[in-house]
């Protein structure tokens, strides 16, 4: 897995007005939670969105250096959420949550169904009924996603999340 190093700044000024500003002057107004508490930053909308378009970037470790705060330690963190402007597709917003490298974290992975079932090739219809799968592990060991081989099925068969084999330390929650 990538990690990205990132800068941001902390800011004291919260509310609608002051992140129209942020984003006006090329900046992502952003939340770091850490532990029930959250800290309100802003970071430059390029890196934030060249982390987002990199291969597994919304899973991607965050190196994060924050400026203008007196506990200014270096922080890992993951990408919680984003929002996405619908008629810009600029970002809006960003939520990091603050990682420990030791503690597993939950988070959703994307489903990658590969080969063509025998079963379509027959006359019959695929139906996939989940997208991604919650699983559980240290953050150096989230997967960018977990591929299903379905050559093998036939018409009427199915595939359950318990015939997947996840990677060691992962464990597969949904």
């Amino acid at each position: 897995m990538e990690k990205f190093a990132l800068t941001a700044q902390f800011r004291e000024k919260t509310g609608k007005g002051v992140a129209r500003g942020l984003r006006r002057g090329q900046m992502v107004p952003a939340v770091l939670y850490s532990h029930g508490k959250s800290t309100p930053i802003a970071m430059k909308d390029k890196e934030v969105n060249s982390i987002l378009n990199a291969e597994g970037g919304e899973h991607a470790l965050i190196s994060l250096r924050l400026e203008g705060i007196k506990d200014a330690a270096e922080r890992v963190a993951l990408i919680k959420d984003y929002q996405i402007d619908p008629v810009s597709g600029g970002l809006i917003h960003v939520d990091l949550m603050e990682v420990a490298m030791d503690e597993k974290v939950r988070i959703p992975v994307a489903l990658h169904i590969t080969g063509a079932a025998a079963g379509v090739k027959e006359g019959g219809i695929l139906q996939a009924g989940m997208r991604e799968l919650e699983v559980e592990c240290l953050p150096n060991q989230i997967p960018g996603s977990i591929d299903i081989d379905i050559s093998e099925l036939k018409i009427n068969e199915s595939l359950h999340v318990r015939d997947i084999k996840p990677a060691p330390g992962i464990r597969i929650l949904t």
